[in-house]
């Protein structure tokens, strides 16, 4: 696509959104992560633990459409073989998406999104930082089943995939969530 159709693209969504009830939101998730490695990315037959993620964000929702910026971390991957003991990973950066939202019932609704996440991954060997092992830009995928406890407050469980993170290997992560709007 040309530049002409993104910021035509993008002059549609606003119109639509500001046509439309609006809310600006704040929210925050706690996941379970698990890496997903292939055989090849894993040396010498060792293992990744799961590692606990957070992802905080802000947002603008209209009835349909949702524009999110937030930042995501994951917390320490530690890797388990005799060849390289003490060894740990964590990635974090900056994430948008956009997405849309279904209600199913008045307090029950269903959103998805697709994002990018702008990540850099630090590293840890043998107890020692060894700082920055890779950056790079990877799609992500969201999907949330949220209840309205009030107007403003919503509980959701979200699934998260992320595709080409570190070294290739893509990233599921599932957790629960909290978010108020205003």
């Amino acid at each position: 696509m040309s530049r002409m159709h993104y910021a035509s693209l993008g002059c549609l969504l606003l119109t639509a959104s500001f046509n439309a009830h609006a809310d600006f939101y704040v929210s925050g998730v706690i996941s379970y992560a698990d890496l997903a490695t292939k055989d090849y990315d894993v040396p010498d037959g060792g293992e990744y633990d799961s590692s606990v993620a957070g992802y905080g964000a802000v947002g603008y929702l209209t009835d349909d459409i949702l524009f999110e910026a937030g930042y995501l971390f994951i917390d320490d991957f530690e890797f388990q073989s005799d060849a390289l003991p003490n060894t740990s990973f964590s990635i974090s950066g900056p994430h948008a998406a956009i997405g849309a939202q279904r209600y199913l019932t008045d307090s029950l609704a269903l959103e998805f999104r697709v994002g990018a996440w702008f990540w850099e991954a630090d590293g840890v060997y043998n107890n020692i930082d060894v700082g920055g092992l890779d950056h790079d830009v990877s799609a992500t995928f969201m999907a949330d089943l949220r209840w309205s406890l009030s107007n403003n407050i919503h509980l959701y469980t979200e699934y998260t995939h992320i595709l080409d993170g570190l070294e290739g290997s893509s990233i599921n992560m599932l957790g629960a969530g909290l978010r108020f709007t205003f």
